[in-house]
């Protein structure tokens, strides 16, 4: 019963090309931090919800999988998600589909700007560099958050992508780095919200490239 629930859920995964950017291929799928099948897994996280509400969605689903140790931690302060802190995870087996999970500190969410998820975009790619990753998937963790907001975070992720990708290219040309070893990067989103962002990203791709 579990193999056939977990092949339903497969299927029932929505996801879409992007675009290609020297040599990494960007996508957009419907999965969370738990369920991406990569070889590193990223989740953003606040230093506490909109209105200290609980957490939802996406986060929710990763902290129920590691037992709730997640929201602990930084209950307790070992893990406080200030700007950019990361906490590197092994979750246990069967916990999710990546043998590696990081989660990345966003600040308090009064806070947050597209240029914060922009940052973490980029802290995910350094830490998935320094792993020696092939393939690479975000979270936002936005809405999970309760951040409600018209502006266009999209773009601004995708220019924080190509931002540090071009700077580890430039820093391996340099002799300062290893070549990246990124082919796949996945940009997270929930179901509802896949045909708009899938546009947004498309747009925001090929306006990058002109």
């Amino acid at each position: 019963m579990a193999a056939a629930a977990a092949a339903a859920a497969a299927a029932a995964v929505e996801r879409s090309d992007i675009g290609q950017y020297r040599g990494v291929r960007l996508e957009l799928v419907t999965v969370d931090a738990t369920g991406a099948q990569v070889d590193l897994s990223c989740a953003c996280m606040f230093t506490h919800e909109v209105d200290h509400q609980p957490m939802a969605g996406g986060l929710a689903h990763l902290d129920a999988a590691l037992g709730g140790q997640l929201a602990q931690a930084r209950r307790d302060g070992a893990f406080r998600a200030q700007p950019l802190e990361t906490l590197l995870i092994t979750p246990p087996a069967g916990a999710a589909q990546a043998p590696a999970i990081v989660v990345i500190g966003m600040g308090h969410p009064e806070d947050w700007s597209p240029a914060t998820s922009a940052a973490a975009v980029a802290c995910a790619l350094r830490v998935g560099h320094l792993r020696g990753a092939r393939s690479v998937a975000i979270a936002p963790s936005i809405l999970d958050t309760g951040i409600h907001s018209d502006e266009d975070v999209n773009g601004p992720m995708l220019h924080g992508f190509k931002t540090q990708l071009d700077a580890l290219l430039q820093l391996h040309s340099l002799g300062l780095a290893a070549a990246p070893a990124i082919e796949h990067w996945v940009f997270d989103t929930g179901a509802a919200h896949f045909p708009h962002k899938l546009q947004q990203y498309q747009q925001a791709f090929a306006s990058m490239m002109g």
